[in-house]
């Protein structure tokens, strides 16, 4: 749903967790795993190619590559990768 949509909106009650927004955009998923190809040691090393990009494939199906996408661990990676 992600991939398809691009972008998405967290329900209210999560702001309560005091994030900046209430949007998700994909293409920052896109530009961390973009990002960690080119390096060694990853923050987040579930974060695939295959995985971000898989729309029109049987694994958009499957629980660990969403697992692998949407992480505590992608979530650190994205937080780095805005500090960069």
């Amino acid at each position: 749903m992600m991939e398809t949509n691009l972008t998405i909106r967290l329900p209210p009650d999560v702001q309560a967790e005091n994030l900046p927004s209430d949007t998700v955009d994909y293409s920052h998923i896109e530009e961390l795993c973009t990002f960690e190809n080119q390096l060694e040691s990853k923050v987040a090393p579930a974060l695939k190619e295959e995985n971000v990009h898989s729309k029109g494939h049987f694994s958009t199906m499957n629980v660990s590559t969403s697992r692998s996408v949407v992480n505590n661990r992608t979530g650190a990676g994205l937080a780095k990768l805005a500090e960069l």
